[in-house]
């Protein structure tokens, strides 16, 4: 996945100061290390069940020990992986909120209020706040939202082992692991196979964080030009020089 790192903190820079930078690079950064953090949660529950799926499935006559840690195991590395990209909203919602300078705004949002919805509401109607729309406002989003936040708050979804049977002669069985069904808000949630929803949605972010920082590349490519057209029509070098940045590489 590439988030266009380099060229995002170039154009910021020139556009509004190594400040600015500096609140920046740390939210891109992070939203990259999360989604390698899921898909690292994601492969490790993956290699936990591979006996099991790969195979028949636990079978009574067998040591149930082993399949019991692997569950326990399996679980929390579906969770962390569930929380990692339902954590990529929020910080997408900075990356974007430091990229547009919204923080630089006479009434700036409370430090402890910005995430994706209060940003969205804040930034003006574009292609940036498409491409963040297009992060959030998703089913599939949303299903994720719910079970990280009943999880979170009230009890964590049971994470099982289901064999499903087959629906017709010609098709095949199933088994596997699934995020167990709950009501939210009113609202009920099927099984889910955990596994295709987790790598779905992963794909899915992954697509949709590149596009917001090829728009928000694009965005502030515009506003770099539009700076060099001043600066230059005035007879002034363009980007203004800078204090060499010595620290923090990613």
């Amino acid at each position: 996945m590439d988030l266009r790192y380099q060229q995002l903190k170039k154009y910021l820079r020139d556009v509004r100061g190594d400040d600015q930078v500096d609140l920046f690079r740390f939210s891109l950064t992070s939203l990259r290390d999360r989604i390698e953090y899921a898909e690292f949660h994601l492969n490790e529950a993956k290699r936990l069940m591979l006996p099991y799926t790969a195979a028949d499935g636990p079978k009574p006559g067998d040591d149930h020990q082993p399949f019991n840690r692997a569950m326990i195991q399996t679980g929390a590395h579906v969770l962390a992986c569930l929380q990692s990209l339902h954590s990529c909203a929020d910080i997408c919602a900075h990356v974007v909120y430091f990229g547009l300078g919204a923080n630089l705004d006479p009434k700036p949002i409370k430090e402890n209020l910005v995430g994706a919805r209060t940003v969205l509401a804040r930034i003006a109607t574009g292609r940036v706040s498409d491409a963040l729309r297009l992060l959030v406002e998703d089913p599939e989003f949303e299903y994720l939202d719910a079970v990280v936040n009943r999880s979170k708050h009230r009890t964590v979804i049971y994470t099982g082992y289901l064999f499903e049977a087959r629906d017709s002669a010609d098709a095949s069985s199933w088994h596997g692991v699934v995020l167990w069904r709950f009501e939210r808000m009113g609202r009920a949630y099927p099984i889910r196979h955990a596994e295709a929803f987790l790598e779905s949605e992963l794909n899915r972010q992954r697509e949709a964080l590149s596009k917001v920082s090829n728009t928000l590349e694009n965005h502030l490519l515009a506003e770099w030009n539009e700076q060099k057209r001043i600066y230059e029509a005035r007879g002034e070098r363009w980007p203004p020089p800078r204090i060499p940045d010595t620290g923090g590489e990613v």
